[in-house]
């Protein structure tokens, strides 16, 4: 009986030691800036507008939604740009991210929509965009397009922001963007690698690391899920540059091989010298539509780093004048 008593006691003793334990480790990862994972669904990508897919991971479902605005994903699963849709093959698409795509705002606010509208007689625009694709899932989709029958594309408009390296080599960044946004189940992410030789690697679709028990109410538990992800994608961060333009320069290929030509837009970052020297040595057309505004916040849905009808209004105008010198 004195010994039962004593393990007894022993097992508190030990679970008082661990709950306190636990309480100083959560106080400190707390101090440090981590919060528990929110509840509900905080990446506004939402899984009811996307039908998962094997080799993309997702991709948009044909349908009319309302996220921040009327979205219609037209049959052949590109956004709308354009009251009706009809099946005439496009001369000009993009491909992209939800800045591309425009997330949080309505079909006709999209700068796609605003350059179908300015774009000379007889062309016709695809916005082939899908929120949170990197460079990588965007020259899978165009790969995708041209396979599926004979095009008469002539010019592939690519916006481009320095946070799609993250998404190309799914780094722990990116992982841990998903987690919180309680997406780690929903989708299952492409990515690139380099293999020995420093040549570009494709490598399947790559589950989001599970969401650990208890995230939504300690914050020790993120700390801990990141400090996993980043153990298990070391080395990932290190050679994203070099991924992204070996992943540019497979896009510009890809069109060529389709007599199109592909234009980068930059529309986010203020800093691409090292993008805009390797797009010049590459014969990659390129043109820059950042604006200051859209960088600190004035054309940008609030709370958001989409642009809102404003800032999509200047990306339209931007870009349709660099089309002017083709011919569009």
């Amino acid at each position: 009986m004195k010994k039962s008593r004593r393990v007894a006691f022993s097992l508190a003793a030990l679970g008082l030691v661990l709950l306190v334990s636990l309480g100083l480790a959560e106080m400190l990862v707390r101090g440090a800036g981590f919060r528990p994972w929110p509840a509900e669904r905080t990446l506004d990508r939402p899984p009811g507008m996307h039908d998962l897919d094997d080799e993309l991971g997702w991709i948009p479902k044909p349908g009319t939604y309302d996220e921040g605005g009327k979205v219609t994903i037209w049959p052949d699963r590109a956004r709308a740009t354009s009251t009706a849709w009809s099946q005439d093959e496009p001369d000009v698409i993009i491909v992209g991210d939800s800045i591309a795509f425009g997330q949080e705002v309505a079909d006709e606010e999209t700068f796609a929509w605003r350059l179908q509208e300015r774009l000379a007689p007889g062309h016709r625009l695809s916005n082939l965009a899908t929120p949170a694709y990197g460079t990588y899932q965007s020259l899978l989709r165009l790969e995708r397009f041209f396979g599926q029958r004979p095009r008469n594309v002539r010019l592939v408009i690519y916006p481009f922001a320095k946070f799609h390296e993250f998404r190309n080599v799914n780094s722990s960044r990116w992982k841990s963007i998903l987690a919180k946004g309680n997406m780690e189940t929903l989708f299952r992410i492409p990515y690139c690698g380099l293999d020995a030789g420093g040549n570009l690697e494709k490598l399947a679709p790559e589950p989001c690391t599970p969401k650990w028990p208890l995230g939504n109410h300690l914050a020790l538990v993120p700390f801990l899920s990141e400090r996993y992800m980043q153990w298990r994608t070391a080395g990932r961060d290190e050679i994203r540059f070099e991924v992204t333009t070996k992943l540019l320069r497979e896009m510009r290929d890809v069109a060529a091989a389709h007599d199109a030509e592909l234009l980068v837009v930059f529309i986010f970052d203020a800093d691409t010298a090292d993008y805009r020297r390797f797009l010049g040595d590459n014969g990659i057309r390129f043109v820059d539509c950042v604006h200051p505004n859209v960088l600190s916040g004035a054309w940008r849905v609030a709370g958001s780093i989409h642009p809102n009808g404003t800032g999509h209004r200047y990306y339209a105008e931007c870009i349709a004048s660099a089309l002017l010198v083709g011919g569009y």
